[in-house]
């Protein structure tokens, strides 16, 4: 399939029609952006990292009976998907304080919820994706209230497979290294310990280190598997570096230690 003209270009992808009427090309581009679009750059291999991990996940949805847009992918970064019409709400589910979430409400990165938090966007640059409820999406004609209840309860399946998809994760990797918690916290100051509210479990900052442990070192590679942005798992790793008993720039080091037979 080849890409004919450009329809639109975005901070991380453009899109090209094909000779096909229903389908498109993703293409992900290496640009990146921070601070609502404020501070840019550009990372080598981010494109390639994702559309091959959004790919995976896109599958992992279709396994669980979720639709999505996803066909083929044709090479490192691009993917053929379906060509929809954009409802142009951002849908922001939250099970851990993080990011802009932390900063607007005054409280610490880490907070694990009871309940996941539910939030929309209006996706629009110029006015810098602000922050509406139900009420002011229908009164923008945004979307309609079956579209809205749609996307609800899809949303929030959706997180609902993927948290399941990082409690496996959790699982499998404390059975390669069970004494990881507790070795990772004995390179940090005693009170700045990290404690999962549950058994067999990792928070966020766990299950960075964690990934870091297993030989994953580029941070848009973790957020793009953990579905944080890239300055968030920068602000992790040098709060943590922050926290350590001896030499923060040998925390990461030592971190890759953890598992191995002492001499």
């Amino acid at each position: 399939m080849e890409k004919t003209t450009q329809l639109y270009e975005g901070k991380a992808k453009k899109v090209y029609a094909t000779e096909d009427p229903n389908l498109v090309i993703v293409s992900y581009k290496d640009d990146a952006t921070a601070f609502d679009g404020t501070k840019k750059g550009t990372i080598r291999g981010k494109g390639a990292v994702n559309n091959r991990m959004s790919n995976f996940l896109m599958g992992k949805l279709s396994e669980a009976g979720i639709p999505t847009h996803f066909v083929q992918e044709l090479n490192d970064r691009e993917t053929v998907v379906k060509k929809v019409e954009i409802v142009p709400l951002e849908v922001i589910i939250r099970n851990v304080s993080a990011g802009s979430f932390a900063k607007r409400y005054g409280v610490e990165e880490g907070i694990v919820f009871d309940e996941p938090t539910f939030e929309f966007s209006y996706k629009n640059d110029g006015l810098h994706d602000p922050l509406l409820n139900t009420s002011h999406a229908l009164a923008l004609k945004l979307a309609t209230r079956e579209e809205i209840d749609t996307i609800k309860a899809m949303a929030l399946k959706v997180n609902e497979e993927l948290k399941a998809f990082y409690d496996n994760f959790d699982n499998t990797f404390l059975n390669l290294f069970p004494t990881f918690v507790a070795d990772f916290n004995a390179l940090l100051r005693p009170e700045e310990e990290i404690v999962p509210k549950k058994p067999g479990h990792l928070t966020t900052e766990l299950r960075i280190f964690a990934l870091i442990r297993l030989g994953i070192g580029d941070s848009v590679k973790i957020a793009q598997f953990l579905r944080y942005s890239v300055t968030t798992i920068y602000n992790y790793r040098t709060k943590a570096r922050n926290k350590a008993v001896g030499n923060r720039d040998k925390l990461e080091e030592e971190v890759m230690k953890i598992g191995l037979p002492i001499s």
